[in-house]
């Protein structure tokens, strides 16, 4: 799947662009810029239009980001593989840094200082896996 593609399904899930855009809080004209290559999404983007058009988050991420930079392709596919292949469904947060870690929340450090934050499953959200390179 393309970024073009993944936008055009997240429009599909959410019904409309404005309704995709007003749930990044961004300005339709950005979801644009993505699709002439203007400009690029963040992985947390990514992982919310996976969402919208009801893909797997986590495979849709390292998919996108693979295509959008060839330097870091290697690195999300291997972390990809790892996290598959322990049967582990996922949103990946590509960001320098973790956002405060929830009191419910376990952290784990993987190889090549990659962390993992999973919290506690509720009816109301679910499993959340973040990795981020540290």
């Amino acid at each position: 799947m393309t970024l073009i593609e993944l936008i055009d399904a997240a429009k599909r899930g959410k019904g409309s662009l404005g309704a995709v855009a007003e749930g990044l809080s961004i300005h339709q004209s950005a979801m644009s810029e993505w699709k002439k290559g203007k400009r690029q999404p963040s992985a947390n983007q990514i992982a919310y239009l996976a969402e919208c058009a009801g893909l797997p988050v986590l495979q849709t991420v390292a998919e996108i980001e693979a295509q959008l930079d060839d330097r870091y392709a290697s690195i999300w596919r291997e972390a990809l593989g790892k996290l598959t292949a322990a049967g582990v469904t996922a949103a990946v947060v590509a960001t320098s840094s973790l956002s405060p870690t929830p009191a419910n929340a376990e952290t784990s450090v993987v190889e090549r200082g990659m962390y993992i934050m999973s919290t506690i499953r509720s009816e109301k959200t679910p499993n959340l896996l973040c990795v981020a390179s540290g």
